[in-house]
């Protein structure tokens, strides 16, 4: 740590608490994008007011004076099912600071320690980036530690590897065709298969009107069909649109109309979904599949629904 709290509370006269405190809430701040922040201490709830952007060291100023620097965090927790806990005891982080080190109590089952050592690193920044520089806002505080930086924007994110020229889908057409080039569970699908399905879907968007600059909505779970789709719908010459299955059929139906996408492909469980979120309901709703002439292609549609069989 560059500086340590004890310098700071002998210039200022501040009090030890009230400088880690300053660091924490800077914390959450930068987390959860909240102003006005409590957290629990022995001596009640502590509130800080960051809606003017103050500086490091007029946040310390604005914290009280404490006997011990202890805080607990509250974490509004929910069930699977999205109700609230109904248990009296609320599950707190509880986090107490010395002069050169701090220690966390956590509940095991919501978090890891890798998270909580991530928060202790993120509050030792915010101290020695505040501390440095007393008089910069909270919002310019670095709260991010040089190797979770150099972790993030490097050893994750490497330099990528060259580039095939192309568009993708002249890449795939390039590749070996009996390279895997996707699995899904326990099945593969290989370049040759994904290029053989991908043009006669492309063939079939094409008989359907589909033309270059064209919006074509992709209503399919996940699997080797959304994939195919994307890649003959770009050989189609159109744009595919994400339809999420999930979504409610008002959503989608949105989603559709403000793209102005020229018709919705989908499977024939999906069938029923697609015609409520199609880009025209009075269209969508007309009873019946008709047949194309890209039947062959598993291709059927009705008016501005395509259902892939």
């Amino acid at each position: 740590m560059p500086r340590l709290p004890g310098g700071y509370v002998r210039t200022h006269g501040a009090s030890l608490s009230a400088v880690w405190q300053a660091a924490l809430v800077t914390v959450l701040h930068r987390y959860t994008g909240q102003t006005d922040l409590a957290i629990g201490s022995g001596a009640g709830v502590l509130r800080t007011d960051l809606s003017d952007d103050p500086s490091f060291a007029d946040v310390i100023a604005r914290c009280p004076t404490g006997a011990e620097a202890l805080f607990r965090i509250g974490l509004p927790h929910r069930t699977p099912n999205g109700h609230r806990r109904q248990e009296v005891a609320t599950p707190c982080l509880i986090i107490k600071m010395g002069l050169v080190d701090l220690s966390v109590e956590y509940p095991t089952d919501l978090f890891d320690a890798d998270r909580i050592e991530r928060l202790a690193d993120h509050v030792i920044a915010a101290l020695a980036g505040g501390l440095a520089a007393c008089d910069s806002a909270v919002s310019d505080i670095d709260i991010m530690p040089p190797a979770e930086r150099e972790l993030l924007l490097h050893t994750w994110n490497p330099r990528p590897a060259p580039r095939t020229p192309g568009l993708l889908h002249q890449v795939i057409a390039g590749q070996d065709p009996q390279r895997v080039a996707i699995r899904f569970g326990e099945t593969e699908l290989t370049y040759g298969e994904l290029e053989g399905r991908s043009n006669r879907l492309a063939n079939a968007l094409r008989e359907l009107g589909i033309r270059a600059g064209q919006v074509v909505g992709l209503l399919l779970d996940p699997g080797f069909d959304l994939p195919v789709a994307q890649v003959a719908v770009m050989k189609a010459g159109g744009a595919w649109l994400p339809l999420d299955p999930q979504h409610p059929p008002a959503r989608l139906g949105f989603l559709a109309a403000d793209a102005a996408a020229r018709l919705v492909l989908t499977t024939t469980d999906l069938a029923e979904l697609a015609a409520a979120s199609a880009p025209d309901p009075m269209l969508a709703s007309k009873a019946g599949f008709e047949a194309c002439a890209t039947r062959s292609a598993g291709v059927v549609r009705n008016n501005s629904t395509a259902v892939w069989q």
